[in-house]
């Protein structure tokens, strides 16, 4: 077993298996490669085990895991925003206010949003707009003096879709981005 410590949080990496009930008849007489595609179906079995892993560190069933996303660690969205410009721009907000353990900013060039099968369309409409409308000072764009400027989130922003967020977030894993 090897462990992976990052910031407190301690990790084993364990060893799964699968197995699968064949003869050596059923390898000599697949003339038609019907067991071609094992080695793929057992590589994506893997991979699945690895998605879900990795959700589960940062997901809880009622949405963001209550450990990672401490009041003390200063990576929470406050008044959880849906999935908008005006809530990614608050995230970006609490990204620039983060400090290394020197008390030094961290310098933030692009993030990845993970997002759930739900809201792909969503947050694609929002990365790939052209220009966004915006109130003066980075508002909301409802204001009588708006601002129309080109998607700043457009090279900074990478969507990652995870299909894992409304399986292990059970009350909220369709509306929960991170």
């Amino acid at each position: 077993h090897s462990f992976v410590t990052i910031e407190g949080f301690v990790e084993a990496v364990k060893k799964y298996g699968k197995r699968l009930p064949f003869t050596w008849e059923d390898f000599i007489n697949d003339d038609m490669g019907a067991l071609r595609d094992l080695p793929d179906r057992l590589a994506q079995a893997a991979r699945f085990s690895e998605e879900k892993f990795v959700t589960d560190l940062f997901a809880g069933s009622t949405g963001p895991d209550g450990t990672f996303f401490a009041a003390g660690n200063a990576n929470v969205v406050t008044a959880n925003p849906a999935l908008s410009v005006a809530g990614l721009t608050t995230a970006f907000t609490v990204l620039a206010a983060q400090k290394d353990t020197d008390g030094n900013p961290i310098y933030i060039d692009a993030v990845t949003l993970v997002v759930p099968p739900a809201l792909e369309i969503t947050a694609l409409n929002i990365i790939n707009a052209t220009e966004i409308l915006a109130a003066d000072g980075g508002g909301d764009g409802t204001g009588n003096n708006q601002l129309r400027v080109t998607n700043w989130m457009r090279n900074r922003v990478k969507v990652v879709v995870d299909p894992w967020l409304p399986i292990i977030s059970t009350t909220n894993g369709n509306t929960s981005w991170y």
